[in-house]
């Protein structure tokens, strides 16, 4: 897994969540539903509901709640993800994208690959890509 072996998730997440108040901020919406919407949400849904949908359609539910479009919820979940993968980036630990670099160099021939059941994305991280 990604989080917390290249970078510190409570951080990262964090630094997304900024990113996405302000953008809602501007739609009249506040973000200290969201967590709880997103709970909500995924206990009436069951364990089928990932993570993204959750979050996309608790601020689908934050939107309507301000008074605003609904529909765009995907593009702010998209504001949320970018900040993710910039802060995932900004805050790599100390040494992680010299030991892929490494292993890479040791071993051309080898595919480097990640598994998550997140949404980091190695290929979105500059320095892990």
């Amino acid at each position: 897994d990604l989080d917390d072996t290249f970078w510190p998730t409570a951080e990262v997440v964090a630094d997304a969540n900024e990113a996405l108040a302000a953008a809602l901020e501007k739609e009249g919406a506040d973000i200290a539903d969201l967590s709880p919407t997103m709970k909500r949400l995924r206990r009436a849904a069951g364990p089928e509901m990932s993570y993204t949908r959750a979050r996309t359609d608790a601020i689908a539910v934050l939107l309507e709640e301000a008074g605003s479009d609904a529909s765009k919820a995907p593009a702010l979940f998209d504001v949320w993800l970018d900040a993710r993968h910039a802060a995932a980036e900004a805050r790599l630990f100390e040494g992680g994208a010299a030991a892929v670099a490494e292993v890479r160099r040791r071993h051309p021939a080898a595919v480097v690959a990640a598994v998550t059941n997140g949404r980091g994305d190695p290929a979105r991280t500059p320095s892990l890509a």
